[in-house]
């Protein structure tokens, strides 16, 4: 900044670190994704103290486990980053900005800046997907964010408050998900009602929203009613194809979209899901997205009765997560307002503890991230 000439957009992190770590508790660095993601090679303990998991680019969870099974202990936060100064307001289908702006949700005792500042550097967070949605999670007198040691099994509580309903609540480790809450089944799952979900994005960096063109085929079954959740704006769509067809067509930037299909009877009737995904056009005609190399073309078939016998039918299509499923589902609404506890074995990871962490997903498609605790076990 010393020099008047135009230099790249690029800092050295040793020297980054170096400018700050003189006054640790006086700032905060989140590594983000955005159009160029951080790269987790490089941490440090006292200046990171929090890392992003979804933005107006895209949704991110692969980035908070990568920190995890590092050993990084860093809390969750999501931003809006859509570069217009709308803090959580901030439109998606914008070019590259796909979806909602994040927030971020802070346990403090005041709203004024020290105390935030406090709390953000202590991990006190939860992160949301653009709703202002509320994830608590507690052991003993320890929230969220903290590092404690404790003797013997952990009693981990949480309390989830959202706004469509919750539909499983999972938790996760170094080593992945080992936990999870299927509330729809919980709810009792229909025998008519099914969804159709997919999701995840090509890659990610820049570019990454994979472009969904495809239908779902039901047949020796009605389609009664069909409904879509997830859809960011008016170009993302469904449409009746036919007497036993449904199309859509969305792009994905690491969400989810999906379809609620009510037929007539599970029982005997025949499911196709088929369709294309391309990528995002920078140059050329964007009604024409190029295909997606390593899958331009998917496929998934099952039938009524494996879906009774199995309640979820999933194909994973490479990518930064994409997929495409179908899923039974439950008639009775889903709780909006969802608490309970988990009993977590007294092992520590291989970084000498065990961090933990919660995610919340509702029906349309929203997320709400707790902090990891990170819990040596004595």
């Amino acid at each position: 900044m010393g020099s008047h000439e135009i230099t790249p957009g690029a800092w050295p992190l040793d020297e980054l670190y170096a400018t700050y770590a003189h006054d640790p508790e006086g700032h905060l660095l989140i590594p983000h994704v955005g159009g160029r993601r951080a790269n987790l090679a490089w941490h440090h303990p006292e200046l990171e103290r929090l890392i992003e998991v979804g933005s107006t680019w895209g949704q991110f969870p692969w980035m908070l486990q990568d920190a995890v099974t590092r050993g990084y202990h860093l809390g969750a936060s999501a931003a809006s980053d859509e570069h217009r100064g709308r803090c959580g307001g901030g439109v998606p289908g914008t070019a590259v900005f796909g979806v909602r702006g994040g927030l971020t949700g802070i346990i403090a005792d005041e709203l004024d800046l020290v105390t935030i500042g406090k709390a953000l550097r202590a991990r006190r967070t939860f992160a949301t997907t653009g709703e202002r949605s509320v994830a608590l999670v507690w052991c003993g007198a320890h929230w969220q964010g903290e590092a404690f040691s404790h003797r013997g099994p952990a009693r981990l509580n949480y309390r989830f408050l959202g706004h469509t309903g919750f539909e499983e609540i999972a938790a996760f480790d170094h080593a992945g998900e080992f936990w999870r809450r299927d509330l729809q089944e919980e709810a009792g799952l229909s025998t008519q009602r099914i969804r159709l979900r997919w999701g995840g994005a090509r890659i990610r960096d820049r570019y990454r929203a994979a472009i969904w063109q495809g239908r779902i085929a039901i047949s020796n079954a009605a389609i009664r009613s069909f409904e879509a959740f997830g859809l960011e704006h008016k170009e993302e769509t469904v449409w009746r194809a036919g007497p036993g067809e449904i199309g859509f067509r969305s792009e994905t930037f690491g969400d989810v979209d999906s379809i609620e299909i009510e037929v007539d009877s599970l029982d005997g009737c025949a499911i196709r899901v088929e369709g294309a995904i391309g990528g995002y056009v920078k140059v050329g005609d964007p009604s024409k997205p190029s295909p997606f190399t390593d899958c331009p073309a998917f496929a998934l078939e099952t039938s009524g009765a494996e879906l009774l016998a199995q309640r979820r039918i999933q194909q994973r299509l490479g990518g930064a997560e994409l997929f495409v499923a179908v899923v039974r589902i439950a008639d009775a609404p889903l709780p909006r307002d969802i608490s309970g506890a988990i009993n977590v074995a007294p092992e520590n990871g291989p970084h000498g503890f065990r961090q933990i962490y919660f995610v919340a997903s509702e029906k349309d498609g929203a997320k709400v991230y707790a902090s990891p605790m990170r819990i040596t076990f004595e």
